[in-house]
């Protein structure tokens, strides 16, 4: 059994670092995607992460995104297995990859892959131009496992959202959901392709599963679900479970919770 994670750590987290290597120690994934490792690389914070999983340096990958923020700062992935990694490569497209993607290939006893993704946290319209490279590489490796994973900045069609949603997101100026109507493409489009939402497989019956609040100064909080974990058809049947792991120490360490999984290999 292998347990997997993905995690944004919210701009690095290099003032709540601590607290960050708790809940990821807390957890101890075999396979662990974090978004948002701002300055992980140049601060020596990736490698702790791997030091306290006792991953191999080898077995450590991180993304070089391509820098949008005008502060300079830059929205890298960190990936540690546990797995031995066969292959990995990142895409950077400054036109159709707002961040960077992370396509990882780890030796189990069958070769599993792993794609990590964090959106455009522009509009909908911009996601959707990466979408197709998402699905192109579910095409690839239609045979053979595999997982997609990250803070896809999208809403699920499967959840239960407010109709007063909307009008409360624009009363804060949060327009990145839609303008007229809460926009669902994004999902919509990688479902349609065949990629399965572990955690949409729950159904509304077992609750909403929130893992960010979004807010401004003045707003009230608005629960969301904004992080994934989905796998293909080959793959869905040996997840055994998925959870969104809260806890007060999660709540300070990010404004996102952790998704995780698990699998038999």
């Amino acid at each position: 059994m292998a347990k997997v994670m993905t995690y944004n750590v919210y701009r690095g987290g290099e003032d709540r670092f601590e607290s960050i290597k708790k809940v990821i120690a807390a957890e101890r994934p075999d396979i662990l995607a974090v978004q948002e490792a701002c300055e992980w690389e140049s601060s020596g914070r990736f490698r702790e992460i791997g030091h306290l999983l006792k991953i191999a340096d080898a077995q450590m990958k991180i993304s070089h995104s391509y820098p949008r923020s005008s502060s300079g700062r830059v929205y890298d992935i960190a990936f540690y297995s546990r797995y031995p990694i066969t292959t990995c490569n990142v895409v950077t497209d400054p036109d159709n990859v707002w961040h960077s993607f992370l396509f990882a290939t780890v030796k189990t006893p069958t070769p599993l892959h792993v794609l990590v993704a964090h959106l455009s946290p522009k509009t909908e319209d911009w996601r959707l131009r990466e979408v197709p490279r998402i699905n192109g590489l579910l095409t690839q490796h239609s045979n053979e496992p595999m997982f997609l994973m990250g803070d896809l900045n999208s809403l699920s069609p499967a959840d239960p959202y407010p109709p007063s949603l909307l009008k409360q997101l624009q009363q804060h100026g949060i327009s990145k959901f839609g303008n007229d109507a809460l926009r669902f493409d994004v999902i919509t489009a990688l479902q349609r392709a065949g990629w399965i939402d572990m955690l949409g497989l729950q159904g509304v019956g077992q609750g909403f599963h929130i893992t960010v609040t979004e807010q401004s100064e003045d707003a009230d909080h608005l629960d969301l679900r904004l992080d994934y974990i989905f796998a293909n058809k080959i793959l869905a049947a040996k997840i055994t479970d998925v959870r969104v792991a809260s806890s007060v120490r999660i709540k300070k360490a990010s404004d996102h919770s952790p998704v995780v999984a698990e699998v038999s290999l």
